[in-house]
């Protein structure tokens, strides 16, 4: 999740009173301003897959490990899902991890995985780039430092304000002046004079100008 609960409170005029309804639709904004922005040269490009070691309720331990690539953080900001044997299904956010392979999770496995499961792991937002990510040597134990740029959290927040603000009608398909279409898993319909760019906020596209161009090729 490029924003979070507490930082979307900060940047928006949105007062939450519900965590899992905030993060389901500050979801659906990142999904927005990732299809926005195009292509990136995200971190993590491919996904790594294997089989734990061990898990307990809110971490897993990788079985094999590169010693010599994954140090700590490597997958921080990545998602773990399991796609196979225990634990089949769940999807989750890894805030921390070690060179040993231990991995911290934003939140709590509802069945623990174990020996019988397999793992993927995988960055699905655009963001942190290669250039959003800076590796320290110079400290012990050498560590990988993430951050999403300011300028995109910032336009995510924009984002869903101006989704609240136009409504829901806007994204769905029941409407005959409107043309269906999907980013991810979800589903939204737009005018067909529009445009996908009509979608998307004003102040989020100022934002997000460092990050693309108008043929929306990247701008390094």
């Amino acid at each position: 999740m490029y924003l979070s609960a507490d930082e979307l409170e900060q940047y928006a005029s949105i007062e939450i009173t519900d965590t899992e309804e905030a993060r389901n639709r500050i979801s659906k904004a990142e999904e927005m301003i990732d299809t926005y922005v195009g292509a990136q040269n995200k971190f993590l490009n491919y996904p790594i897959y294997g089989r734990p070691d061990s898990a307990t309720i809110s971490s897993l331990t990788l079985r094999s490990l590169d010693q010599n690539k994954y140090y700590d953080d490597f997958f921080a900001l990545c998602e773990i899902e399991i796609t196979n044997g225990t634990g089949q299904g769940q999807r989750l956010t890894i805030t921390h991890s070690t060179k040993a392979g231990v991995l911290t999770l934003l939140d709590n496995w509802l069945s623990i995985p174990d020996t019988t499961s397999f793992y993927q792991i995988s960055q699905l937002g655009k963001f942190p780039r290669v250039e959003d990510v800076i590796f320290y040597t110079a400290q012990s134990p050498s560590a990988y430092n993430k951050y999403i740029p300011e300028q995109v959290k910032r336009a995510v927040a924009a984002q869903l304000e101006y989704m609240i603000q136009m409504g829901d009608n806007l994204f769905k398909s029941d409407k005959p002046d409107m043309t269906s279409e999907s980013i991810a898993d979800y589903s939204y319909s737009k005018k067909t004079s529009g445009g996908f760019k009509s979608l998307i906020a004003p102040k989020a596209r100022e934002f997000l100008r460092p990050f693309l161009n108008r043929t929306g090729e990247i701008v390094v």
